[in-house]
């Protein structure tokens, strides 16, 4: 929509209408948030969001659909400093708006807006651009665009310019064998560290003591990159800062300990779990980035096929039963339970869960976190919420056979489960199921699926076009001396992209599986009636130029002369690769 197209505000539906169409709230919280919305005029969905009646997510979309404009998730665009550039920070900010990049082939700036129906914030937009650019409007999150202007404008001092003045200060004073201890310098280092990893939304912060120094890497897309080498004297200080910041015992150095703490930024709340192990060379220390202000994925953003949305709109029409979701630490599990559960979110259903620990607060479900502590773990924990007459029951984690007994006990009494578990792939799972004292027939009668998954970094849109090989190696360590892209670090990837393989327990399926037929005899059924395996899926992605054969490798391991080879379909990926098949 460009500035010339007409807000047509009489036949627009209002914002609660639209929300209570999609059945995202009630009449009741309708009424509630606009009570308070004539007490305080601020605007409804805001208002909607702060209650937490419904998430910012959903709110965005109805805003979407209210004024007919796309929508645009600020987490993952890549926004230009030139596009910011072109409107003062304080307008942006007065107005809630942000710049996100310039159209030049059509002289077209693309702005994300949290309230479309803002005329003063257009017109003065429009009056400080004087005619050079035409706008589009994007509908984004309130909260990702003050995160993006907050990050624009905000002065703090990089990284390399506090390494650099403690390392002059150093030179100066130091005297080996003595540890670095500056106070105020060590804070600066430490919030300087946790801004940048925020920056490049790192999932985790390495802090890893060598014998003659200390090196810094982010997780980033789920793949480490070194990101500052420094001198060992400040190892011992980082360490104790962070051990306040966490609460935990400064002069214990040699047990591992775990805590955490949190910080505000840009208006929300960000939680880092520590953990500190003793290594030879001093204290490794690992933070872990919890974010919980980010919108949980629907399911479509997944990146899913057609025929796997119908298979999960299927599975969620189900009235009773366990579904399980699979894949390695760090595979995007409890996303894709999360995007899941949020669909079925209805003010009709009592969803309760039980997760370790609980990452995003969702309203209208009730989360508990798991407590050893005090003897509530994930099995305790599914038998008291028997007794809260759920209708949904979600578990963080199947880790035990007590707790995969409970799981399968609530389905055999009426009640949807979703569940995560630990398992290679989708067959796999049956057979963990099995370790765990799972009988076959005890499957067979209450399992509905098991959804494989792995999550694979995207190519960069920004800079592949100057890479002659999109499969070409790239070094997984940023090369400072060269020019490299902004916006994926010069790493060839930005952002990830799910992968799943869905295993439907359809009847004959069942039979096999109460059967105990063997593993080749089930999988050839599964390729028989549609199944897509990991590595198909995988394949899919490279052919439409999402990601690359080196990553695909990377993730599922290349691995000649196993049962999917024999088994899969014609035309299949073993046929295209010379008889390998991805692991």
């Amino acid at each position: 929509m460009n500035e010339a197209s007409p807000l047509r505000f009489d036949s627009r539906r209002s914002l609660g209408q639209i929300l209570l169409a999609q059945a995202r709230i009630s009449v009741d919280q309708l009424q509630i948030a606009l009570l308070e919305q004539t007490r305080t005029g601020r605007r409804l969905g805001h208002l909607l969001v702060q209650m937490q009646f419904v998430s910012e997510l959903a709110v965005r979309d109805a805003l979407a659909v209210q004024s007919g404009l796309a929508v645009i998730s600020l987490n993952n665009a890549n926004i230009e400093t030139a596009a910011l550039d072109l409107v003062p920070t304080a307008l942006a900010q007065r107005h809630l708006f942000v710049p996100v990049t310039r159209e030049l082939h059509n002289a077209t700036l693309v702005v994300a807006i949290a309230d479309d129906n803002n005329l003063l914030a257009i017109d003065q937009l429009r009056l400080h651009l004087n005619g050079q650019w035409k706008i589009a409007l994007r509908i984004a999150c309130e909260s990702e665009i003050k995160q993006a202007l907050e990050a624009h404008s905000k002065s703090v001092a990089s990284v390399a310019s506090i390494l650099h003045e403690l390392d002059t200060d150093l030179n100066q004073r130091y005297t080996p064998g003595t540890p670095h201890n500056n106070s105020s310098s060590m804070i600066a280092l430490v919030d300087g560290l946790l801004e940048q990893a925020l920056q490049y939304n790192a999932s985790d912060i390495h802090l890893e003591p060598e014998q003659d120094f200390l090196r810094i890497r982010y997780r980033i897309d789920g793949v480490l990159q070194q990101m500052h080498v420094t001198h060992r004297a400040y190892s011992s200080a980082i360490s104790i800062r962070i051990k306040v910041l966490a609460k935990l015992d400064i002069t214990e150095c040699r047990t591992p300990q775990d805590g955490q703490f949190s910080i505000e930024r840009h208006n929300r709340r960000i939680d880092f779990r520590v953990s500190v192990f003793p290594t030879l060379f001093g204290e490794n220390l690992v933070l872990r980035v919890l974010d919980r202000s980010k919108s949980i994925l629907t399911l479509r953003a997944l990146g899913l096929t057609d025929q796997q949305h119908q298979q999960l709109q299927t599975l969620i029409a189900q009235p009773e039963g366990v579904t399980l979701i699979v894949g390695p630490t760090g595979s995007g599990k409890t996303s894709t339970l999360y995007s899941i559960v949020q669909e079925i979110n209805a003010e009709g259903i009592n969803i309760m869960s039980l997760e370790d620990p609980v990452e995003y607060p969702m309203p209208r479900i009730r989360q508990t976190a798991v407590a050893e502590h005090v003897q509530l773990g994930f099995a305790e924990g599914v038998r008291a919420i028997l007794r809260q007459d759920p209708d949904v029951i979600l578990v963080g984690e199947i880790r035990d056979a007590e707790t995969a007994a409970m799981a399968f006990r609530a389905a055999m009494t009426g009640h949807q489960v979703y569940a995560t578990l630990h398992a290679k792939n989708a067959l796999g799972a049956l057979g963990r199921l099995q370790d765990l004292g799972i009988r076959a027939e005890t499957m067979a009668e209450n399992l509905n699926a098991v959804i494989a998954q792995r999550l694979v970094r995207c190519l960069c849109t920004q800079c592949r076009g100057q890479r002659p090989d999109a499969d070409a190696p790239i070094d997984n360590a940023i090369d400072q001396s060269t020019p490299t892209c902004q916006a994926c670090l010069g790493q060839g990837y930005r952002g990830r992209q799910a992968l799943l393989e869905i295993l439907h327990i359809d009847a004959s399926l069942a039979d096999l599986i109460a059967q105990q037929a063997s593993s080749s005899e089930m999988l050839t059924y599964a390729y028989a009636h549609q199944f897509q395996s990991l590595h198909m899926q995988g394949q899919r992605l490279i052919q439409e130029g999402i990601t690359s054969t080196q990553e695909l490798r990377r993730v599922l391991g290349l691995e000649k002369n196993r049962m999917q080879v024999a088994v899969a379909p014609a035309g299949s990926l073993q046929n295209q690769c010379g008889g390998l098949t991805w692991r």
